[in-house]
């Protein structure tokens, strides 16, 4: 697979996100976008370091899981 078949990840920490996408796909529109946005973690200032960590790897890892058998 080439690149330009592989998505782009744009993860979304509760602000902002969805701007940033709309602008890389008028940037980029030959490109797939995965995007993911963590609303029920927002706000992240609140969490401890080990907890956030802790979570955003289960979601990464999550991710992955279904996107890499979809775009191997």
């Amino acid at each position: 697979m080439t690149e330009l078949h592989r998505p782009i990840l744009v993860f979304d920490s509760g602000i902002g996100g969805l701007t940033v996408l709309r602008e890389l796909r008028v940037l980029m529109p030959e490109r797939n976008f995965v995007y993911v946005a963590d609303d029920a973690g927002f706000p992240y200032g609140g969490w401890g370091e080990p907890e956030l960590k802790a979570r955003l790897l289960d979601l990464f890892k999550g991710i992955l899981k279904n996107t890499d058998r979809k775009y191997r």
